[in-house]
């Protein structure tokens, strides 16, 4: 609610078209607010102590990848790529 970096994230960075691409051809993206119902138990059980905490859960619930803060556009769409080249 208060997380100004949080806001630029929903409001100018995953709306465009090419980082939505690569979200949503890989992932089912979800937004929890960390500190509000179930996201304060998730918070404590990844560790989250930062906003915004962005993290790649497995299907068993693993964490693959974590960033943090306000990444630009490219590097978000970077940071998720590199997650395909571990496949390799």
């Amino acid at each position: 609610v208060w997380c100004g970096p949080c806001k630029r994230l929903a409001n100018e960075v995953f709306p465009r078209p090419e980082v939505g691409k690569v979200f949503n051809d890989r992932f089912v993206s979800i937004k929890i607010d960390m500190e509000r119902g179930e996201g304060v138990e998730l918070a404590k059980k990844f560790g989250v102590k930062a906003f915004p905490t962005m993290l790649v859960i497995d299907a068993d619930g693993n964490e693959v990848k974590r960033m943090l803060g306000l990444l630009p556009p490219q590097k978000l769409i970077d940071e998720v790529l590199s997650l395909d080249k571990k496949d390799e």
